[in-house]
């Protein structure tokens, strides 16, 4: 390509040919006879290569040899500089072509700098009177030169890289014949300076791509359209085991795929050869492959077509994984544990919750059964005790229960509407009796500004209240006071930010234990624990609720002063009933006292009028005390009971009776509670009747509520049982 560049031009500029026909005098073939042979020795030179300097000097040389009386040189332009340096010049004295180096590119400061400057032809024959020598006059003639003709040296897009001039000793007027010669030489030594800088650049694009390629990480293969291997680089060495000449030149799927793999290779390339597309080209996917000791390993390859001088090649990256797969692997298996870990803790607290809460709810039903009856003074003492030691260790399982749900991220707030004063003085009564206990003041104090009716969940906000409210009537002594706040901050539209806190003047907390107090299982210090009693769990799940519910808990407190504990929860405004006493709201709470009023008042048996049967309840429990217990609640209520101890006698009932609700327990031999209910329901898709189907059991984890309805229940509730808690059920499923 250089070579018919250079006769292409040379061609323009020497136009001797066919058409002109040969010159006709031997003035006119002398005239032409010397570009011709510089023409045909630079040539030469040019095509052998080399440094740019060592074939500028032979340009400078050429000329000088060929045109005696001549001095050449040849000067390039530094870009960033914007200066001339001297790159050929083989006869001129070193001393001036040192000193005209650094010239700046402009007029007056020789031909050499104006040619390049004006990027024309520039003659100076007499350099003495030249303005152009303004500058460099007295050098130049310092060193007897007397005559310069220059021109500038262009790349083929005419861009300046320098400057050619020829001097002379005596002032010296050119003939057309030295124009020429300057022209051709100066277009020859451009293209020599464009040729070799672009070489230069190729060579050093090509050992920084060659350096690039050696030190991937990834091992670097080219293959050519046979899919011959073409590259190999030191990581594929590494990868593999094969040394760059024994890979180069053997087939890419016999070296590196596992045999099962080979032929999917070969079909790769001979799809895409034959129709331009690959499935598994220019995307990285997995694989097989086999090293030299014929070791499998999985390798992630990115294999990319590439089009170079007509011909089809192929770069394939490929990525040893073995590593990342026995990390992925690593990871799973664990994953895999802590779930498996994960799954026999939940089942080991659900089993623990069960076989406690099934003695349990014998213990605290049949002391209330006792307590109804009529007790000595001391009797009914030592039984309230009974009952106290049996709920606290019930409130213990909760907590366990609580703070496992929520360290797995199981537990889901619910969204109800409440009124909010109503729950404010529910609280304070759960704590009232306590506070009697020790002539403790504990009083309430709601903010005008805040709404009675709130949608959240209710159960989780009392837990919060509840437990700060029993810390505060725990540890703070004798005739102390206890107080619940409540008011409002600003919050976003469609929700209300709640801030609660609850005072006391008890013990205090210590300044370094009032951030560890909210971590799990943690007191202020063991003697507290020694005293007091708890897990030290309560504040842990109380920060746990509040953040699911959006807000924030902390305490301010001074040791033996007492304490503030502060926390805010957002909730959802409920738009149909806005901040407000009404008459609505009003006959609620008193409707709720009245209900809370009866509900700790003795069941009296109803009198049967006659207007209606009484009302058939069959208990389904295995354990024969919870069983008695059910039985003499529900008969306190004036129901009829028939009673079943497995799943299998409750359906042996069912056919010889009708009955208005099942009470269903879940955990029985022969015949459980949820196939019972299946039975059940099955046997009722040709009816028009369905029996309400009521759960009652020890399952109180996450789930089995939802795995009673799901089995067909219509309804559920956890041992130990509460009689208001049965009753309220039976008023609901027995209208």
């Amino acid at each position: 390509m250089l070579m018919r560049s250079i006769l292409k031009a040379l061609r323009r500029i020497f136009s001797i040919g066919a058409s002109s026909g040969a010159p006709s005098g031997s003035s006119e073939v002398r005239r032409f006879e010397r570009p011709l042979a510089i023409q045909r020795e630079i040539l030469e030179r040019l095509t052998r290569g080399g440094q740019i300097d060592d074939i500028l000097n032979f340009v400078a040389k050429t000329v000088e040899l060929r045109s005696p009386g001549m001095l050449c040189s040849i000067m390039l332009v530094d870009d960033k500089q914007r200066t001339l340096s001297t790159a050929a010049a083989p006869s001129l004295p070193f001393s001036y072509s040192s000193s005209i180096g650094g010239t700046p590119l402009e007029a007056k400061s020789g031909s050499f700098s104006s040619a390049a400057y004006l990027g024309e032809l520039v003659i100076a024959t007499d350099i003495e009177q030249d303005p152009l020598w303004e500058k460099q006059r007295e050098l130049a003639l310092r060193f007897g030169l007397r005559a310069c003709w220059s021109c500038p040296v262009l790349s083929t897009n005419q861009e300046l890289l320098g400057s050619l001039s020829l001097y002379h000793r005596s002032p010296r007027t050119p003939d057309p014949e030295d124009i020429e010669l300057m022209y051709a030489v100066s277009y020859l030594a451009g293209l020599a300076v464009e040729t070799r800088r672009t070489e230069e650049a190729l060579r050093a694009s090509e050992f920084q791509l060659r350096q690039i390629i050696e030190s991937a990480l990834d091992g670097v293969i080219t293959v050519d359209s046979f899919g011959q291997i073409t590259g190999w680089n030191t990581q594929a060495q590494l990868i593999f085991g094969w040394r760059p000449e024994e890979a180069l030149g053997k087939e890419i799927a016999e070296l590196v795929a596992a045999p099962e793999h080979r032929q999917s290779y070969r079909d790769e390339f001979q799809d895409f050869l034959e129709t331009g597309r690959g499935d598994l080209l220019n995307r990285r996917f997995e694989t097989i492959a086999q090293r030299r000791n014929g070791e499998k390993f999985p390798i992630e390859i990115s294999l990319t077509p590439i089009a170079t001088a007509g011909k089809i090649m192929f770069s394939a990256f490929m990525r040893d994984i073995s590593e990342r797969k026995r990390v992925e692997e690593a990871v799973l298996k664990a994953k895999e544990s802590a779930e498996a870990a994960s799954t026999a803790k939940s089942r080991f607290l659900a089993n623990v919750s069960h076989e406690i809460r099934t003695p349990m709810n014998g213990i605290v039903g049949m002391t209330d059964l006792v307590l109804d009856t009529q007790l000595e003074e001391t009797q009914r003492e030592y039984l309230n005790m009974v009952k106290f030691s049996a709920q606290s260790l019930l409130v213990i399982i909760d907590d366990v229960l609580d703070f496992s749900r929520i360290e797995a991220d199981r537990l889901e707030l619910a969204k109800e509407v409440f009124n909010l004063p109503l729950f404010v003085e529910r609280s304070m009564n759960l704590s009232s009796v306590r506070a009697r206990q020790k002539s403790l003041v504990l009083v309430s104090k709601i903010e005008n500004d805040v709404p009675r009716q709130v949608l959240g969940d209710e159960v989780r906000l009392g837990q919060v209240i509840n437990n700060l409210l029993g810390n505060a009537l725990k540890f703070t002594g004798m005739h102390g006071a206890v107080i619940l706040w409540v008011g409002v901050l600003p919050s976003d539209p469609g929700t209300v930010k709640l801030h609660f806190a609850v005072a006391d003047t008890g013990i205090g907390v210590a300044p370094d234990k009032q951030t560890s107090i909210f971590d799990a299982f943690s007191q202020v210090d063991t003697s507290t624990t020694r005293r007091y009693g708890g897990t030290g769990l309560g504040l842990a799940i109380s920060k746990k609720l509040v953040g699911l519910m959006g807000g924030e808990i902390w305490v301010k407190s001074r040791t033996d002063i007492g304490s503030v504990f502060n926390f805010t929860a957002v909730l959802s405004s409920h738009a149909e009933m806005l901040t407000g006493a009404a008459p609505g709201n009003i006959s609620a709470a008193t409707s709720w006292r009245k209900a809370r009023y009866e509900l700790f008042q003795p069941e009296e048996p109803k009198a049967n009028s006659g207007a209606a049967a009484v009302p058939r309840v069959l208990l389904v429990e295995d354990n024969t005390i919870n069983r008695l217990l059910a039985t003499k609640l529900l008969q306190k209520k004036g129901l009829e009971v028939v009673e079943a101890v497995n799943g299998e006698e409750a359906l042996r009932h069912l056919q010889s009776r009708s009955f208005d609700l099942i009470l269903m327990d879940c955990q029985m031999p022969v015949l459980d509670g949820y196939a019972a209910t299946e039975i059940i329901r099955q046997s009722e898709v040709q009816s028009l009747t369905r029996i309400p189907i009521v759960a009652m059991t020890a399952h109180a984890m996450i789930g089995d509520r939802e795995k009673c309805l799901s089995a067909g229940m219509d309804d559920y509730i956890s041992k130990p049982i509460s009689r208001e808690a049965l009753y309220q059920l039976l008023d609901k499923w027995l209208k």
